[in-house]
């Protein structure tokens, strides 16, 4: 098992613990807002779709972890919106798959000589 780094502890000026919270708030109101009060949505197209918290664990349960090439892009074709989410960083694991790092090295080589963007599909562990 590999040892990981403690995660960092705040302290205030007279080195009494801090501790983070983070809440909702309505923004007509100031109220807290509770998880039955928020919903979350999908764009499509023009419109706001409402997405369940079941939905989206269900909808990652239907695809298996990982990340999948689904094709390339010329890199001026790629914009901003056609991202679904902030994007996450991706790297190489020999220790699970020899050769990774080769491979994701020559990918990205490739792709910026011929000046296109891989497209992927990336699904996190649930």
């Amino acid at each position: 098992m590999q040892a990981k780094k403690p995660v960092g502890t705040k302290f205030t000026d007279e080195q009494k613990n801090v501790s983070s919270t983070t809440k909702n708030l309505d923004v007509n109101t100031g109220t807290v807002l509770t998880k039955h009060d928020t919903q979350h949505y999908a764009e499509l197209g023009s419109e706001k779709i409402v997405v369940s918290d079941d939905m989206v664990k269900k909808t990652k349960q239907m695809l298996p972890s990982g990340i999948q090439l689904l094709g390339f892009k010329p890199i001026g074709r790629v914009k901003p919106h056609h991202t679904f989410q902030a994007a996450d960083f991706l790297y190489p694991d020999e220790s699970s798959i020899v050769g990774s790092t080769a491979l994701f090295t020559t990918l990205l080589e490739r792709c910026d000589k011929k000046g296109v963007s891989a497209i992927c599909r990336f699904t996190s562990r649930s």
